[in-house]
């Protein structure tokens, strides 16, 4: 699927690095999302917040995988601020694919019939 960036490759080059809801495979748009919502309390655990305080669950992801793998999720960036927002992810997507694929066109010509 072509996304807002053509030129831009997927992350998951067929690994399947893609955000669990929607499927956005851009790797800019990537984020990884505390699946229990405990997100502060689990920085917090890794030391002090603030500046930082995500490299330290990146090192954590690296040191502790199954882990990581049982606690935290891939949104993109869109899906993480839904879910961010209203505190959970609903069970459609925000938009269809043909939607998606629109904004990705080079011209927002709408193609309606009167």
């Amino acid at each position: 699927m072509k996304a807002y960036f053509p030129s831009r490759q997927p992350a998951s080059g067929g690994a399947g690095v893609a955000c669990v809801r929607c499927g956005y495979d851009i790797l800019d748009a990537l984020h990884l999302d505390h699946k229990e919502n405990d997100g502060v309390h689990h920085r917090r655990s890794q030391g002090a917040g603030g500046s930082g305080a995500g490299m330290r669950t990146y090192r954590w992801v690296c040191q502790f995988p199954d882990e990581a793998r049982k606690r935290l999720q891939i949104l993109c960036a869109n899906c993480h601020q839904i879910k961010t927002s209203i505190g959970y992810l609903p069970t459609e997507p925000p938009m269809t694919k043909e939607q998606i694929t629109f904004l990705a066109r080079e011209s927002w010509e709408l193609d309606c019939e009167d």
